[in-house]
């Protein structure tokens, strides 16, 4: 018999484009998972399983984590319901495509993937049974961390995670709970009416949150655009060949643009500096698995999942201006125009906007957040332009302000009249010595 029961009611909120796949579709390469009535829904499982896996790479109380979420020996004390969706059903499509372990595009490697648009809110349920009077405490304190940790934008789920996909937000909610035997009454009558009036509140008071590993660092910056940016998008029925892509009606900077952007510059510094290339695999990710050959120099980098998450960016419409744009495509050998080779484009321009970009780190090295802040070095000075046509100058951005959130403290460079203030510089510079110093742990 249980001594206590929990049970945890809200509201998440998806702050970011949101996949989980159920498989190919008829129109899509990968179609979102429906119920029958044709509605997204985040199935128990798969939420349960994204906060049992961050919770096990976060915090230090493994065997907590594992008498809440269960293990392979014993079942879960805590049972999850699907997540119904409360608002609007609406879907978009984005175009992706397949790198190759030199993430280089394999041939035939373009897909498509339907996601549900950011701003979708869904009902959460989720019941604890405790049976021993000595663990109750110690899951009031795993309770708390799932508020605290989905309060705070940290809980991400389901596909392309590292690109700033799947984040969630609790909004609201309340915490239940019923005593037994007390409570005996109580519960069997929410069971039967499932009516909360009479059922007491926890507040979780002197409860402490469970004690993190190692803390995440955060890179949060504020850039602007220098001149005009374009991240593609086609469609047949746009009045241009391609147009920047729109997610909920705002223009985005998407975290696969981003990501892929960084990655590429992070690699040719690794090479300018002399040091190995795993180091960015490390940060990265890797896709492919190590298949080191005697007779070969250089090793393939071996899967790995990514360290660096990079979120999405949103745009407001009124911040920006678009334009179309006409261009034409030149034979090469007689310098004329090609025939039925016109072509045009409406990238957004600069006019006051304010793009918030945010960088999170996992399990942390000194070196990898020296390599993360020369490339965002790179981005600031105007040196590395994201998206399309960047060689007619599009794409590069200009940097004012960015902050640093590591164990250590925080740390902050801004621009303001052509002057740079750095906050924490000595620091700073030991993460790029780190860097430079970096050896590939065999």
């Amino acid at each position: 018999m249980e001594k206590s029961v929990f049970l945890l009611k809200g509201n998440v909120k998806s702050l970011a484009p949101l996949v989980i796949a159920r498989g190919k579709g008829e129109s899509t390469d990968i179609e979102l998972l429906t119920d029958k009535e044709g509605r997204f829904f985040i199935p128990g499982t798969s939420f349960k399983g994204a906060l049992k896996h961050y919770f096990e790479d976060t915090f230090k109380d493994k065997e907590l984590v594992s008498l809440f979420f269960g293990n392979h020996k014993k079942e879960s004390l805590a049972f999850f319901e699907d997540l119904i969706l409360k608002n609007e059903h609406i879907t978009s499509i984005r175009d992706g495509i397949k790198l190759n372990e030199y993430m280089t595009v394999e041939h035939g490697g373009k897909f498509d993937y339907e996601i549900l648009i950011p701003d979708r809110e869904f009902e959460l349920s989720l019941f604890v049974k405790v049976a021993e009077e000595k663990d109750i405490d110690k899951i009031r304190s795993v309770l708390k961390t799932i508020i605290r940790e989905l309060s705070n934008e940290n809980i991400k789920i389901g596909a392309f995670t590292s690109k700033g996909f799947g984040l969630l937000k609790l909004t609201d909610y309340k915490l239940y709970r019923f005593d037994f035997p007390s409570d005996m009454k109580t519960y069997f009558n929410y069971l039967k009416s499932h009516k909360l009036e009479d059922v007491k509140l926890d507040s979780l008071e002197n409860i402490q949150t469970l004690e993190e590993k190692a803390p995440r660092v955060i890179f949060e910056g504020r850039f602007e655009i220098k001149n005009s940016l374009i991240i593609r998008k086609q469609d047949i029925h746009e009045e241009a060949d391609s147009v920047q892509i729109t997610t909920n009606d705002k223009y985005t900077i998407t975290g696969s643009s981003l990501k892929g952007a960084l990655r590429s510059r992070a690699l040719r510094i690794a090479k300018t500096l002399g040091i190995s290339e795993e180091i960015v695999y490390e940060v990265f990710g890797s896709n492919k698995d190590n298949k080191k050959k005697e007779e070969e120099e250089k090793t393939k980098p071996k899967r790995q999942k990514a360290r660096l998450i990079v979120n999405e960016c949103y745009i407001e419409k009124d911040y920006v201006i678009s334009e179309m744009v006409h261009r034409i495509k030149i034979d090469r050998f007689t310098g004329g125009v090609i025939e039925t080779a016109l072509m045009n484009s409406k990238p957004i321009w600069h006019k006051k906007e304010t793009l918030n970009i945010k960088l999170e780190l996992e399990d942390v090295k000194e070196a990898y957040i020296g390599l993360i802040l020369l490339v965002l070095k790179d981005l600031w000075n105007e040196d590395l332009a994201l998206g399309g046509e960047k060689s007619i100058g599009r794409g590069v951005l200009k940097g004012s302000y960015l902050k640093i959130k590591t164990k250590d403290g925080e740390f902050e460079i801004s621009k303001e009249n052509d002057r740079l203030n750095i906050k924490g510089k000595e620091k700073l510079e030991h993460f790029v010595k780190a860097l430079k110093e970096y050896k590939e742990e065999l």
